[in-house]
């Protein structure tokens, strides 16, 4: 399973690379992150911060995303990636579709345990400009996770679902930005009743290049 989401991953990687030595727009965004944690009915919050990068040319589009964190909640400490890249279709002036595919990867380490997956999905976000300085957007994905390990034991994994809203404002020279994250997979194996989701609060600031 592993090898399968590092292939998955290097493919993405490698196509990123390509948009970026072309690019015609590269913007990033860093801002605060509340990550919350929920897993078989037990909740924890780790505040930490996030950053957020895009290589676009032409209609493809690349992103990229880190966020790390460490709580008293947990007493330990919270990494996340991914990376997608997604094709940018425009119905209408104000509106993008962009179809995408990605990957990620998280890792959760509490003191004196650990959990830590692989994912990877296809989903696609819809963008509206509401006025010229106002944007909103939603965003769709579902795929699998990969290999989960908690504690030192393997699971098989399962069905991954995520879902997403956002809004930005014009603000200087770029945007403020405000969005929601939730995530929900399966440890799966003989732990099937199991079940790791996300509340993911973002605020922050993006510019382009």
């Amino acid at each position: 399973m592993k090898k399968h989401f590092v292939i998955a991953a290097l493919a993405l990687a490698g196509m990123s690379l390509s948009g970026l030595a072309v690019a015609a727009d590269y913007s990033a965004q860093v801002g605060f992150e509340n990550y919350g944690i929920h897993v078989g009915g037990v909740g924890s919050s780790v505040p930490g911060g996030f950053l957020h990068t895009h290589e676009r040319f032409g209609n493809l589009d690349f992103g990229q995303r880190v966020f790390g964190g460490a709580g008293a909640s947990i007493d330990g400490s919270v990494l996340t990636g991914s990376m997608n890249a997604g094709y940018l279709i425009h119905p209408e002036q104000h509106l993008t579709i962009k179809p995408e595919i990605g990957v990620g990867y998280i890792s959760i380490h509490p003191q004196g345990s650990h959990m830590d997956t692989g994912y990877a999905y296809g989903g696609a976000k819809v963008s509206y400009q509401v006025f010229p300085s106002i944007g909103l957007d939603v965003r769709g994905a579902f795929g699998r996770d990969f290999g989960t390990a908690v504690s030192n034991m393997h699971t098989l994994g399962g069905l991954y679902y995520s879902g997403s809203i956002g809004a930005d404002a014009k603000v200087g020279p770029g945007f403020a930005t405000i969005s929601y994250q939730y995530q929900s997979m399966p440890f799966g194996g003989g732990i099937a009743s199991l079940n790791l989701s996300t509340d993911q609060y973002r605020i922050g600031y993006r510019i382009s290049f």
